[in-house]
C-alpha cells in the first residue's frame, strides 16, 4: 500500500501517480496534487547523494550560458521598474559559485548583491533587510520546504519589489499533458522533486501577497520560463514590458 503524503505547496492530500527509480536504485513514485496541479516526489532518501554524488549540479556545464540569459532579463526589469535607483538584489538559491551575482557586479555598479543557498552552504543564513529584486532561478523544482520559501519571500521582498522565478511548468492534463517521459523529471539525477503548474503559481501569488503575477515570454535559445511576482508599484513592469506576457 502506498504511503500517504500531503502537498508541500498547498497541503492537500496527494494522489499516487506513476512509479519511477531515482539514480537507478531508489524505487519510488511521483504524486499529483488534485488541488494545485503540482507533481512531487517524497521520501527523498536519495537527496544528499543527488547533490554530492557523481552526477551533481557541479557538472551542469550550461549554467554559465543560462545565467547570462537571466542577466539580460534582469537588466530589462531594472530598466523598466527600477531605473535610476540603487537596487538591493537577493539571488535565492545562488548555487555554489554565485554566477548571477558575479555577472551583475561586473555590469552594473548600482546593484548591491547578496546570495543565499542552504544546499551548498549549510551555514548560510538569509541576509538581513529587504530587497528590491529576489531572483529564484531554477530553484523551485528543488524545494523541499516550500513553506520556508514562502516565508522568506514574504519577509524579504520590498513593498514595491519584484520576485523573478524560473522553472519548467508541469502540465497535469490536456493534449500536452506531461507523462513519465517528460525530460525535466531527470530521475537519473534526483534533484528535481517539486514540479509546479500554473495553478500552483497562482496559489503562490496569494500566499506571498503579490499584487500581480505573470509568465513572461523572454526570447532565448534555452527553454527557460520566467515568472514575475510584482508587489506594490512594481506592477508597472507588467504594463511597460514589451515582451509577451500571460497573467497568472
Amino acid at each position: 500500500m502506498d504511503k500517504q503524503y500531503n502537498c508541500r505547496i498547498c497541503e492537500a492530500e496527494l494522489i499516487p501517480s506513476w512509479k519511477t527509480q531515482i539514480r537507478d536504485r531508489f524505487k519510488t513514485r511521483y504524486y499529483r496534487c488534485p488541488t494545485c496541479g503540482s507533481l512531487q516526489l517524497h521520501g527523498l532518501e536519495w537527496l544528499r547523494d543527488a547533490y554530492w554524488g557523481d552526477t551533481s549540479i557541479r557538472h551542469d556545464e550550461g549554467r554559465f550560458r543560462r545565467n547570462k540569459i537571466v542577466y539580460n532579463f534582469l537588466d530589462h526589469i531594472m530598466h523598466t521598474s527600477f531605473k535610476g535607483i540603487d537596487i538591493r538584489l537577493l539571488d535565492y538559491g545562488s548555487g555554489e559559485e554565485a554566477i548571477l551575482s558575479s555577472i551583475v557586479q561586473k555590469h552594473n555598479d548600482r546593484v548591491e548583491t547578496h546570495n543565499y543557498d542552504p544546499y551548498f552552504n549549510k551555514m548560510s543564513s538569509i541576509p538581513n533587510g529587504r530587497f528590491n529584486i529576489i531572483m529564484c532561478i531554477e530553484v523551485m523544482e528543488h524545494l523541499k520546504n516550500v513553506d520556508a520559501f514562502f516565508e522568506h519571500i514574504r519577509s524579504k521582498i520590498h513593498r514595491n519589489g519584484i520576485v523573478v522565478c524560473s522553472t519548467n511548468l508541469f502540465m497535469p492534463s490536456g493534449p500536452k499533458a506531461h507523462t513519465k517521459s517528460w525530460s525535466y523529471l531527470t530521475p537519473e539525477i534526483g534533484q528535481h522533486i517539486t514540479f509546479w503548474s500554473k495553478k500552483s503559481l497562482r496559489y503562490m501569488r496569494k500566499v506571498i501577497g503579490a499584487k500581480k503575477a505573470a509568465m513572461v515570454k523572454f526570447p532565448s535559445k534555452i527553454a527557460l520560463e520566467f515568472f514575475v511576482f510584482c508587489f506594490g508599484a512594481s506592477t508597472n513592469f507588467i504594463d511597460k514590458t514589451f515582451f509577451k506576457i500571460e497573467l497568472i
